[in-house]
């Protein structure tokens, strides 16, 4: 465990990305977010709605397709009317990029310290639900935010880079890389956390076909 509050760690040829530790989740819960969008799912039209609302939408006749420049929208004429229009007092991105931001601050603007928390509570609840039907797992221990946080961290890396399989991002063979990530998370660890990584409890979900099952219920926490 104790490689798991290590950094992130690059090298100095591959990256200026320094990774997270447990500080900077614990500065970052306490450091005041940007407001929150005011956009609302139920403001979101389904598709029938769009169908017939704007299904026979068609481009401004003065609209100048080879010279576009921003210009106030008339409302009140359908070849203007955006298609998903933004509302509310402040709609869009509410961070101020004029600030000295780094990765870490994008981060926590999709993963926010109690998102995060979520999905530890979660985990460590299913991580026991699945040992009481199963019996224990002696390679398991509870998981926390911070750990969350670099697991995190390494699937978007994978993301970014990639190999044939995921025991290579652990390999010491120079030819992969010998990158940064065994010294965040062993890859048992890594692997403990993905076999029960949840973000809500299943035992609240209605069974398939029951009244009130949720086709989403398992990611209804990030939607």
């Amino acid at each position: 465990m104790a490689d798991a509050d290590a950094d992130f760690q690059l090298s100095s040829d591959a990256s200026d990305f320094e990774g997270f530790d447990e500080a900077d989740y614990n500065n970052q819960v306490a450091r005041p977010m940007p407001n929150e969008s005011d956009i609302s799912l139920s403001d979101i039209p389904s598709s029938s709605e769009e169908d017939s609302e704007d299904g026979d939408r068609v481009i401004a006749p003065n609209a100048d397709i080879n010279n576009r420049t921003w210009r106030s929208l008339d409302l009140n004429n359908p070849g203007m009317r955006p298609k998903h229009p933004f509302t509310g007092a402040n709609p869009g991105c509410t961070l101020n990029f004029a600030g000295n931001y780094t990765e870490k601050d994008f981060f926590f603007q999709f993963f926010t310290p109690e998102c995060l928390e979520i999905v530890a509570e979660e985990t460590n609840r299913y991580a026991r639900q699945q040992q009481a039907l199963k019996g224990p797992d002696p390679y398991w221990v509870p998981t926390t935010a911070a750990e969350i946080t670099q697991y995190i961290g390494i699937r978007i890396f994978m993301s970014v880079v990639h190999l044939p399989t995921n025991d290579m991002y652990w390999s010491q063979d120079w030819l992969f890389g010998k990158f940064f990530i065994p010294n965040i998370l062993k890859r048992d660890r890594f692997d403990k956390l993905q076999q029960y990584l949840h973000v809500s409890n299943n035992e609240e979900n209605p069974a398939h076909g029951q009244p009130g099952h949720d086709k989403l219920y398992h990611v209804r926490p990030g939607v």
